[in-house]
């Protein structure tokens, strides 16, 4: 792995030289387009409808649109210099619950390795956190924008998590949640039981990415020359209108069979 960021973690007087690198990837295919006829790559082109001209990398600036057709130009040196202290610093301004981050503020996330002479406080640091379930709240300047991030450890690696900002969360309100009847306390009982049942460690590698799976075999028979599997039509599960007919439905289909029936 390459690190994307070298710096420092900031802990009160503590001063821990790090680097950060990408903790996940995405495993997706990724297509092109192709002219149906030829199945020759489409082109785009970068042209200035102005000037009827295709432009080079070096003849593209960002801009900033402040009204419509009125534009501010941005040089990446105008945002080198920017005067913000978290362009080499993550400095923790505070300590959060980690039950507390709602998911939805999660962006991505990048493992923090330490640099040379920074091994010991990057070691207390991460079990600090890890025995506290806690995670330190920063600022932190990555590929050209600042972003509120969550340090936190587990197994002792620290990982550094971007969030979204309070103001990029849309607001749930306007969903359409009909309020319904309170559920009964046997429905309530029985629908906790079902959780418990249901409930396990969480190991991703047990849901395997079944359309991942079926566009590799695709991808196998089409340059094999055969012709692609569909899939058999399900049939439709009896709907169970009853609530806790439902639940106890769902109980009874998790239920071990006894041992030697069926044999």
């Amino acid at each position: 792995m390459r690190s994307i960021w070298k710096g420092a973690i900031s802990f009160g007087l503590l001063h821990i030289p790090v680097k950060l690198y990408p903790a996940t990837q995405e495993r997706r295919p990724h297509f092109r387009l192709l002219h149906r006829e030829c199945h020759t790559p489409v082109e785009y082109r970068r042209t200035c409808p102005a000037c009827g001209k295709e432009l080079e990398g070096e003849e593209i600036v960002r801009g900033y649109e402040l009204a419509p057709g009125s534009f501010v130009t941005v040089e990446d040196r105008d945002l080198d210099e920017l005067p913000v202290p978290s362009a080499h610093t993550i400095r923790l301004l505070s300590f959060v619950p980690m039950t507390e981050i709602d998911p939805l503020y999660y962006q991505k996330g990048y493992y923090v390795e330490p640099s040379e002479g920074g091994g010991r406080a990057y070691r207390l640091l991460s079990q600090v956190l890890e025995e506290s379930t806690r995670a330190g709240l920063a600022r932190v300047l990555l590929r050209s924008r600042e972003w509120l991030a969550a340090v936190a450890s587990r197994a002792g690696i620290l990982r550094l998590h971007t969030l979204y900002e309070a103001a990029e969360i849309r607001s749930p309100e306007g969903l359409a949640l009909a309020p319904g009847e309170a559920p009964e306390p046997r429905e309530k009982e029985l629908a906790l039981h079902l959780v418990d049942q249901m409930t396990q460690p969480f190991r991703p590698a047990d849901f395997p990415n079944r359309w991942q799976e079926a566009f590799d075999e695709l991808l196998r028979r089409k340059l094999q020359g055969e012709e692609a599997v569909r899939p058999a039509a399900r049939e439709a599960e009896p709907a169970v209108s009853d609530l806790l007919s439902a639940l106890e439905k769902s109980l009874q289909e998790l239920e071990p069979e006894p041992a030697g029936r069926g044999n």
